[in-house]
């Protein structure tokens, strides 16, 4: 199995402070965060740490992070790497990283767990691939591949035009992406990145051998199999079919629901890249990624 960056998370358990102020009373545990890879969360979504203690679940204070990687609170202020936690985790077994939406109410965990791991020695090591996160069968690996084809038109001249996770002519790709089954609240999602900046969404699908969920850029006739032509409705100051030349190919997973983001999750399973001098019709190859949140972190009073 392929192993992925992970959260190593070590519990250090102090005896009660009595100096302790009056906003700060005893037994309020913290959890101090050293993690890389979380992306800013937007429409009011925010993360949030838990720890199991007797089949309870203790949560910490919610954050969100921003564009530099810095803590924030709802406003949008930078805040301490050192959340609250609402009571004692000296008996955690479990701790999980959440992403709570505007309906969850912080009191108890919501379904969508980034990820999680066992308390072992006083220490934990979080992963997707925990049966309670998005699953064990996330460790990989993983293969793929794309070609780049419109198949919804009978234009010759503007192959290169769109991207489709299949391979073959005409409209009757064969499916290429050997990923597994999601949880029902997560969902995978193709992007094309520009050298520019530019990202395109080829769409959200849950599985390689069928439809994705919208095809706006692509006529009628599509085949079954993930992907986009870009030929339809540009985006404002974007120019239709666009050179993807050079660009960035990757398979992310996504929130299933109320997930309005329009640049890619933190998550990736499958990574490539289009020639400087691509060819159309021509498969190129995706490969497994390790792009995925990492660091450590600590209990204390």
């Amino acid at each position: 199995m392929r192993y992925l960056p992970v959260l190593l998370v070590i519990l250090f358990v102090a005896g009660c402070d009595s100096t302790s102020s009056s906003d700060e009373p005893a037994n309020r545990f913290r959890i101090t965060l050293d993690v890389d890879g979380l992306v800013p969360l937007q429409d009011g979504f925010r993360y949030q740490v838990w720890a199991m203690v007797d089949n309870t679940p203790v949560g910490s204070t919610v954050f969100n992070v921003n564009e530099n990687g810095q803590f924030v609170n709802n406003l949008g202020q930078i805040v301490s790497r050192t959340l609250s936690m609402s009571a004692n985790v000296a008996r955690a077994t479990t701790v999980m990283v959440t992403i709570n939406g505007k309906t969850d109410s912080g009191t108890v965990p919501s379904n969508r767990v980034l990820m999680a791991g066992d308390v072992d020695n006083g220490g934990v090591t979080l992963s997707v691939d925990h049966p309670l996160a998005l699953g064990a069968e996330l460790g990989g690996p993983f293969t793929g591949a794309f070609q780049l084809a419109t198949p919804s038109d009978t234009n010759p001249n503007n192959e290169l035009g769109g991207l489709w996770f299949g391979t073959g002519q005409g409209a009757q790709l064969q499916p290429t992406l050997d990923l597994p089954e999601l949880p029902s609240q997560w969902i995978y999602e193709g992007w094309i990145s520009l050298s520019d900046g530019t990202v395109f969404s080829t769409g959200k699908f849950s599985r390689g051998d069928r439809f994705d969920e919208s095809n706006p850029h692509s006529f009628q006739d599509v085949p079954l199999v993930p992907g986009e032509d870009f030929l339809l409705d540009p985006p404002a100051g974007v120019t239709f079919p666009p050179d993807f030349s050079g660009a960035a190919v990757f398979v992310t997973v996504e929130m299933a629901e109320d997930d309005n983001r329009s640049t890619p999750f933190a998550v990736r399973l499958l990574e490539g890249s289009v020639p400087a001098s691509p060819q159309p019709r021509t498969p190129y190859a995706l490969q497994s990624s390790t792009s995925v949140p990492g660091g450590s972190a600590e209990f204390s009073l």
